[in-house]
């Protein structure tokens, strides 16, 4: 996620969540961190991290081919978020429909991974 992308998603938890204290995963995006420290100044988010080269797809010596996998899905969520903002910020995309979505990205980045020649 882009920066501004981070600090409307941040600003729209905080409404959501008012004063509760919430756990949120992060993959290793700097950018939702840096929105989480600037615009949280109340501590109600706690992160909890992934590492940024760390994957559930592959093993450690493979770690090109979850990079590869993690940089496509990334892409594809951008696209979608972009496409359509306020659908996700507002909530109207649902968990299952997301989850349904990251499926079908990480099916979509395999895919491509395997036309892939170079790899």
């Amino acid at each position: 996620m882009g920066r501004q992308q981070c600090k409307w998603y941040v600003q729209r938890l905080l409404e959501i969540i008012g004063d509760e204290r919430i756990l949120l995963q992060c993959d290793g995006y700097e950018s939702l961190l840096n929105a989480i420290e600037t615009e949280d100044s109340d501590g109600h988010i706690h992160e909890l991290i992934s590492a940024a080269d760390c994957t559930d797809l592959c093993s450690v010596p493979d770690c090109e081919v979850g990079v590869y996998i993690k940089r496509e899905v990334n892409k594809s969520f951008e696209d979608a978020f972009n496409a359509s903002p306020t659908d996700y910020v507002d909530g109207k995309v649902t968990a299952k429909e997301l989850r349904a979505n990251y499926t079908k990205w990480v099916a979509d980045a395999v895919a491509k991974l395997y036309s892939e020649k170079s790899i």
